[in-house]
């Protein structure tokens, strides 16, 4: 019983670190798109 709770647990702990992840890349690529607008209409 504990140790099926700690598996949850630690399931939980990992989808969401992965769904963090996925955040920061997706905030890299909106970083990487807005600097690339900016040079554009800089030009």
């Amino acid at each position: 019983m504990l140790i099926t709770q700690l598996e949850d647990k630690l399931y939980l702990t990992k989808s969401a670190v992965s769904r963090l992840e996925t955040g920061k890349s997706q905030l890299n690529d909106m970083g990487v798109i807005v600097r690339w607008a900016e040079a554009l209409q800089s030009k």
